[in-house]
């Protein structure tokens, strides 16, 4: 093997030593070197990577400290078999590093612990912190070495636009027109159970408070269904924190019952976004409007996150560990050669809650 499995990035303010050291180490572990095998010689790997010969003889030092390799004159550095384990592949997880966001971060660690339990080697490579703000450089310099898989946790048209130039297969979560597949959030039955509920109820209007994103809208639904439904964005642009949403929130709700009363109030709210529905009820509550009697509230909500409050909630619940479990499934079972016959979804379901009583 003339070329080396890695790439040598000299703007990424890791000393050559070092890259070198994880270049080798990680081609040991994913298999590309065996036990047995003969790493490149000090001048080859000089010759690849830019790196002075003093520079080469110390990192292949410091992979013989690890025990990795075993330096045999004349022969090279042959590769030992320490008992470590060998990787079944590397699979790279992009995402966007939301501390903010539990069903991101829940379903990627539940997404990375099935993948490691089934063998593989997991790299998680954050590559921005919103939508608007993101930076690819890193994710770049990984696919430079060996990479089985990524998955991307969180799709954008930015990120097909950096995989279109890699030829390393490519799942994502919820949108890419780039991914060789893709693992949808299907809120269809969700959406149509809560549907159902409100024609049983009789409802005549819904509000239906959005932030950010239209996901599981029910607009359509509920017109289809002869209800009226009329959106409420509250906040508008993408990349929004838990603290602008809840205050935003907050101040629309204030203004609107300050301004309106109750005559504005439908037979039920139905808010996309946990966070927006925990204000929206502080600030109805505050207000002396009663739920369920003045007006029906249905919220999404994260298993385990909320929102909470002192009546069960209607409710689009996901369970963002199981989700992302299932998620890992679809993942092994395409790095198993195995294609779907329809597209791969993880769904949430609607559960009736005092706010909204069944009918």
């Amino acid at each position: 093997m003339s070329r080396l499995p890695f790439v040598i990035d000299r703007g990424n303010g890791t000393t050559l030593i070092k890259q070198l050291v994880a270049g080798f180490r990680q081609a040991i572990e994913l298999g590309v070197y065996r036990p047995g095998d003969i790493l490149p010689s000090f001048r080859e790997v000089a010759r690849e990577s830019g790196a002075c010969l003093i520079v080469v003889r110390e990192a292949f030092k410091r992979l013989a400290a690890e025990g990795l390799v075993l330096p045999r004159r004349g022969v090279g550095s042959v590769v030992l078999d320490s008992g470590r384990k060998f990787w079944r592949g590397h699979v790279v997880v992009a995402s966007l590093e939301v501390r903010e966001n539990h069903l991101l971060s829940a379903l990627t660690g539940a997404l990375r612990q099935s993948l490691m339990k089934a063998g593989y080697l997991v790299s998680f490579v954050p590559y921005g912190t919103t939508p608007g703000n993101v930076d690819f450089s890193h994710l770049e310099s990984v696919l430079s070495g060996p990479v089985t898989l990524v998955v991307a946790s969180s799709g954008s048209p930015r990120l097909d636009a950096v995989m279109s130039r890699y030829k390393v297969p490519f799942i994502a979560f919820n949108y890419s027109k780039r991914a060789d597949m893709l693992v949808r959030l299907d809120c269809s039955d969700a959406v149509a159970a809560f549907v159902d509920h409100c024609r049983r109820a009789k409802v005549k209007s819904v509000v239906e408070v959005t932030v950010g994103s239209s996901m599981a809208s029910a607009a359509a639904a509920l017109h289809k269904a002869g209800i009226k439904c009329t959106k409420w964005p509250i906040v508008r642009h993408a990349g929004y924190g838990i603290e602008e949403v809840s205050k935003a929130t907050l101040k629309a709700f204030y203004d609107r019952i300050r301004r309106k009363g109750r005559d504005w109030l439908p037979d039920v709210l139905y808010f996309n976004d946990n966070f927006a529905s925990q204000s929206a009820l502080l600030a109805l509550v505050d207000s002396g409007i009663d739920i369920p009697g003045d007006v029906r509230l249905v919220t999404w909500s994260n298993a385990g996150e909320g929102p909470y409050w002192r009546k069960s909630l209607a409710r689009i619940e996901i369970d963002p560990f199981e989700s992302g479990r299932i998620f890992a499934r679809h993942v092994l079972a395409f790095l198993d050669g195995k294609r779907l016959r329809e597209p791969a979804s993880v769904s949430p379901r609607y559960i009736v809650g005092e706010t909204f009583p069944g009918a």
